[in-house]
């Protein structure tokens, strides 16, 4: 009975998390005292969807095989670090720092690197069209 209730525990934040994260995605002109609430349950249902992993995990660790061990335990390391990254991004998202963005966009991106492709803007190749006014592209080149 422990395991089944493990499984709808997991699975039932899991499903919940899907639907309440829609709520916390619209633009954020729109009512931001909700969009909070609703952030917070969606992190509240993103650590009860990593501490009923890791349960279900050592619940039924003595009759997993090995490659069954390895590939939930890594699972359980992915989900700790994406949760990791959300956090540090959400402490981004809330500060007043200029450039807030780029490092937010990396964080949820999953690149850190300075060679992110949101780190900086494509190179300009002369010749090709450009949004910079034709005396600024002509100074580039």
């Amino acid at each position: 009975m422990t395991r089944e209730l493990l499984v709808v525990i997991h699975a039932g934040s899991g499903v919940i998390g899907l639907i309440v994260g829609l709520a916390v995605f619209p633009p954020p002109e729109t009512n931001a005292g909700r969009r909070r609430v609703w952030g917070l349950i969606y992190a509240a249902l993103l650590v009860v969807l990593l501490i009923s992993l890791v349960a279900l995990i050592v619940w039924d660790w003595s009759g997993l095989e090995m490659g069954s061990r390895l590939a939930f335990s890594g699972l359980a390391i992915l989900a700790a670090v994406m949760l990791a990254r959300i956090y540090l991004a959400h402490r981004l998202a809330g500060g007043d720092e200029p450039g807030w963005e780029r490092r937010y966009v990396s964080h949820v991106s999953g690149s850190a690197s300075p060679s992110s492709p949101h780190s900086a803007p494509p190179p300009q190749v002369c010749g090709s069209p450009s949004p910079l006014p034709q005396s600024s592209q002509q100074a580039r080149c």
